[in-house]
């Protein structure tokens, strides 16, 4: 299922999110997935800028609970998701951009 930004930030549902893996396709400075990760989701967020990829590490190296949740590497859409996350033939619940 692929959901664009303003649906997620309308979303009201509590717990819509908890322990959904989701993966955050050309995630900028990481806000969406700053909100996703607080509201209870894991995201593996990538972008195929470096420079938006150190914005974003830098923006989750404030919070526990983003270092904890949120993934972060250089990928050109699906590219080197295994070598980003550690991990083969992941299953995301959703994919957002």
């Amino acid at each position: 299922m692929v959901l664009c930004f303003n649906f997620y930030i309308k979303l009201e549902l509590k717990d819509f999110f908890k322990d959904k893996l989701i993966l955050d396709v050309g995630t900028g400075s990481g806000a969406l997935a700053e909100f996703l990760a607080f509201k209870g989701a894991r995201v593996v967020a990538t972008d195929v800028s470096k420079k938006a990829v150190s914005a974003a590490r830098a923006r989750f190296a404030q919070s526990l609970i983003l270092r904890e949740r949120v993934t972060v590497g250089v990928s050109d859409l699906f590219d080197r998701l295994e070598e980003i996350t550690g991990q083969k033939n992941l299953k995301f619940d959703y994919v957002v951009f």
